[in-house]
């Protein structure tokens, strides 16, 4: 299943942070962050790409979901 990193109702840079958090603290990990806004979506996937992550990106009803893993 992975760790839940549920940002939702945050604003960046508090998603971003959350995320980095998560990947220091449980490397090679799944991830699944669960987000509202577009913005922090972004600067997530960015931010996983940096880190080497592969991730698909779900859009539900009001929200995002990103799950992300090892490449």
């Amino acid at each position: 299943m992975g760790i839940v990193v549920d940002a939702r109702g945050l604003s960046c840079p508090e998603p971003l942070l959350l995320t980095q958090e998560a990947l220091d603290r449980y490397p090679g990990q799944a991830l699944m962050i669960q987000l509202n806004s577009p913005v922090a979506r972004d600067r997530v996937t960015e931010l996983l790409d940096k880190k080497g992550r592969v991730f698909d990106i779900s859009r539900l009803e009001d929200s995002f979901l990103i799950q992300a893993r090892e490449k």
